[in-house]
């Protein structure tokens, strides 16, 4: 997760890619914007003693949830479902073709 929350290291090699999810994540916040005229972008520091980020630094304010929207976090966790439905040969198990969109509608409605 470090990856995206940090961006110290170029989406490179075996981490190209990775800038897919990464857009997937604006995709979702911006989506939740749309839907939600509260709803909008902030910026926050959240680093560990270590260095390591705790969440993204972009996240969703003005939404009625106590700690904000995640977009990075959340779509990073979709992402891991798909992979595990993938690496277990169960495709679609865990993760539905609409699960994106639930989750936009679930956050533009608080």
């Amino acid at each position: 997760m470090q990856i995206f929350f940090r961006h110290l290291t170029p989406w490179e090699g075996t981490l190209r890619g990775l800038n897919a999810i990464f857009d997937l994540a604006v995709f979702l916040g911006e989506c939740v914007i749309a839907r939600n005229p509260r709803a909008h972008w902030i910026e926050l520091a959240a680093v560990s003693d270590e260095g390591e980020a705790m969440e993204s630094a972009s996240q969703l304010g003005g939404i009625s949830q106590r700690d904000g929207l995640d977009p990075m976090g959340e779509i990073i966790y979709i992402c891991e479902d798909d992979a595990n439905d993938l690496r277990d040969m169960t495709p679609g198990e865990r993760v539905r073709a609409d699960r994106l969109l639930g989750r936009v509608r679930d956050y533009a409605m608080r």
